[in-house]
């Protein structure tokens, strides 16, 4: 189990000491690019599972997809999810997906629909019930990002942009809603025990 007091520890660690996220990025960029090429790329669920290795000592694999660490987060360590997304908390883990994993949608048409990652639905049954958009610009085939909300209402005339931890740099802040990024789906939260 995940809790809150553990992504807490996380955040202070972080705060408190910028070569804690710095660690976690570096080591998450040597594993996924070798070669030393496009860092910081493709590198968010990596990072995040390093900080969760390292920092709160989670007994988890090192992960590289967004939507399996997501699912594993959920069924492994217990994190709740949560749809509403203007409820979100410090501590919460914010999953965007646009990402068509082929085997689960081969006979789906290319037309940016996109499963949200739930582990309980196949991308059909997805699909079925939230046919919607890809974002204008956007590659449907490669959009998925996790991060670590660290602060919310860092802007008082935008209720939706926060303060993260990720892959890109120093904290920065990023909105829940398509403010030229891809929105969030959904937030995944600890529980208390």
């Amino acid at each position: 189990m995940l809790t809150k007091n553990q992504i807490d520890e996380l955040i202070a660690a972080i705060e408190n000491d910028p070569n804690v996220l710095r660690s976690a990025q570096n080591q998450a960029n040597a594993w996924i690019h070798p070669d030393g090429k496009n860092l910081d790329v493709n590198c968010c669920a990596a990072t995040l599972s390093y900080e969760l290795i390292d920092i709160v000592k989670l007994p988890l694999k090192r992960e590289s997809e967004a939507l399996t660490l997501s699912c594993i987060l959920q069924t492994q360590y217990g994190m709740n999810r949560v749809n509403d997304l203007s409820a979100v908390q410090p501590g919460d883990i914010g999953v965007v997906n646009y990402h068509k994993p082929p085997h689960l949608l081969d006979d789906l048409p290319d037309d940016g629909l996109f499963p949200d990652g739930d582990c309980s639905q196949t991308g059909r049954e997805f699909a079925a019930e939230n046919l919607g958009p890809c974002p204008p610009g956007q590659d449907p085939n490669n959009i998925h990002h996790i991060y670590l909300v660290m602060k919310t209402g860092v802007e008082a005339c935008n209720p939706d942009v926060m303060l993260i931890a990720d892959n890109h740099g120093a904290p920065h802040n990023r909105s829940y809603l398509n403010r030229g990024q891809s929105p969030t789906l959904y937030f995944l939260r600890a529980g208390d025990a």
